[in-house]
């Protein structure tokens, strides 16, 4: 089960997902976390759920480097806003 939430919102359905990238597992203490599968296959079940939803406005949370979640939205075309953090 993918860590998404869908909203309804003023009549429209927004979708936001969550994921963290490599680059923050070295920032986590407990090191056995495991962060598979990988970030863009992760974003692509995200955004085939949320399109399956029929959201109208589809939101990222990536937790990662600005660099890296520009290189994923390149990726796995398809939100509308991806915020990274990191």
């Amino acid at each position: 089960i993918l860590p998404t939430k869908t909203l309804e919102v003023a009549g429209k359905k927004i979708a936001i997902g969550s994921l963290m990238g490599e680059s923050m597992k070295a920032k986590i203490a407990d090191q056995s976390v495991d962060v598979s599968p990988s970030a863009t296959e992760a974003a692509t079940k995200m955004i085939e759920q949320m399109t399956s939803e029929k959201a109208s406005f589809k939101v990222l949370l990536a937790h990662m480097s600005a660099d890296d979640a520009a290189e994923l939205a390149k990726a796995v075309p398809g939100f509308d806003v991806v915020v990274s953090q990191s």
